[in-house]
């Protein structure tokens, strides 16, 4: 199981019965050539026919990601309170740190990156950021959900007690397969839906993984709906 991998979690969604955002694999790049795109330096011409063909293929208000994560574009424009569909979310980042760091430590060099399209689902929104959580799981149990906008604390309301209770739930069918991860859930009008999953969160920053959102680092237990003591405000 790969934490950092769409394709391995929309699996694994299939296999648990977890409701998810569809997506459609576009193809798949090298990882040699994304990098070499990111220095200036010539890449493959199968690259540059993908990268030149790709918004022709593109139906209407989708985003594109790589399977690895989301554009830096998407994240910038929900992380500051803009939650309404982009073109911008169709383009294809190349020039991305948080890319390139995984590309070079989690993925690597010799390997190739799919690319996936995705319908874009309008999630319920609150004082302008989507109602979205992200679980914690380490050691084959569920530790902790914390609201994923650490800008917009969520009340504790029973309809949010009950999503956060179903998302966690809904994470432990999961667990017989992947034992250290976190995961991503969003609430819409007709339910609940899976977005990403990702890497555990380390309470040794040095380790990378999962931002804690309103969680402080190293202390990812318990239901976390508002920035917790310690926690990172971007």
């Amino acid at each position: 199981m790969q934490t950092c991998s769409l394709k391995s979690w929309l699996a694994l969604c299939e296999t648990c019965d977890v409701p998810h955002i569809p997506a459609v694999e576009l193809g798949s790049l090298p990882v040699a050539d994304i990098l070499r795109l990111q220095d200036g330096e010539t890449v493959s011409p199968a690259t540059l026919d993908f990268l030149r063909d790709l918004p022709a293929r593109l139906q209407p208000r989708t985003m594109v990601r790589w399977d690895c994560c989301a554009g830096e574009n998407l994240k910038y424009a929900l992380g500051t309170g803009r939650p309404d569909w982009q073109p911008a979310f169709q383009q294809l980042g190349i020039d991305d740190f948080r890319l390139f760091r995984i590309l070079v430590e989690d993925i690597g060099i010799d390997q190739s990156i799919a690319v996936w399209e995705r319908p874009w689902i309008t999630p319920l929104i609150l004082n302008n950021y989507p109602i979205e959580v992200r679980v914690f799981a380490s050691h084959g149990q569920i530790q902790g959900v914390s609201s994923y906008y650490v800008q917009r604390p969520l009340q504790d309301t029973p309809d949010i007690h009950q999503f956060c209770q179903d998302v966690w739930n809904l994470s432990t069918r999961f667990l017989p397969h992947v034992s250290d991860f976190t995961a991503d859930f969003m609430l819409t009008e007709t339910g609940i839906l899976f977005l990403e999953g990702g890497p555990p969160h380390h309470r040794d920053p040095r380790r990378g993984g999962a931002h804690p959102c309103c969680f402080a680092p190293g202390h990812t237990t318990g239901i976390a709906l508002a920035p917790q003591d310690g926690a990172i405000i971007c």
